[in-house]
């Protein structure tokens, strides 16, 4: 349900509607989708990296498609590709012959590697991420090599199905009886498209957009007025 907090500016717009002609009603609403568009892809990604651990680089494909007083629609395009795992701070605890290495991202978009000693003696953990802000999650049976320049997080499994229902298959025994336990497959997470759908950014988007929109009309008509 979305809460329209202007009701004054609704009553405000029914009245200077009344006084223009409706071409001039529609260049005045197209104006204001325009900029109630322009707004909301700028709050969309304030409010994307509220609750995603998220930068302005991991979300620059989102593109609005302009309204014309002859069409009066107008929306905005975001990438629906999953996001790379590299992108939300992976790392990686490895046992070699000489003791634990820990690899790690530490630069988002400027990724690169870290390998230092550590006296951790346990095994290997698999790799800890965090997609949702102060949320870090595990996989214990992905890792990261240290001979890449983007530093793909690997897991040995496929991707399968598509949608909701699209989840990556961890593969429990060798593909090969000998050589390089191939293949392996670079794991992603939500992608732009995904994190819009989040209950409290979606809530955010949907009340904000609506009000920025009623307070453009308003102003747009009144200028229109004043002009003739």
């Amino acid at each position: 349900m979305i809460e329209v907090s202007v009701k004054a500016e609704l009553k405000e717009l029914e009245k200077l509607t009344s006084q223009l002609s409706k071409q001039q009603i529609a260049t005045g609403t197209s104006r204001a989708i325009n900029e109630a568009l322009v707004h909301g892809r700028s709050k969309t990604k304030t409010f994307i990296k509220q609750e995603f651990n998220m930068k302005n680089s991991d979300l620059q494909k989102m593109f609005v498609k302009r309204s014309s007083s002859s069409t009066l629609t107008g929306n905005i395009t975001v990438d629906r590709r999953p996001i790379s795992l590299t992108h939300f701070n992976p790392v990686f605890y490895a046992i070699g012959a000489n003791g634990a290495a820990k690899i790690t991202v530490k630069k988002r978009g400027k990724a690169y590697n870290k390998s230092s000693r550590s006296t951790r003696k346990s095994g290997a953990k698999g790799v800890t991420f965090e997609v949702f802000k102060g949320k870090q999650v595990n996989i214990p049976y992905a890792f990261i090599t240290n001979n890449t320049t983007q530093n793909p997080v690997f897991a040995r499994g496929k991707y399968v199905g598509s949608g909701d229902n699209y989840s990556f298959i961890k593969r429990t025994k060798r593909s090969v009886s000998s050589g390089p336990d191939l293949p392996i497959n670079k794991l992603s997470t939500t992608s732009i498209f995904g994190a819009i759908q989040n209950k409290e950014v979606n809530k955010n988007i949907d009340t904000t957009v609506t009000d920025y929109f009623v307070r453009r009309a308003v102003h747009n008509m009144r200028n229109l007025i004043n002009r003739l």
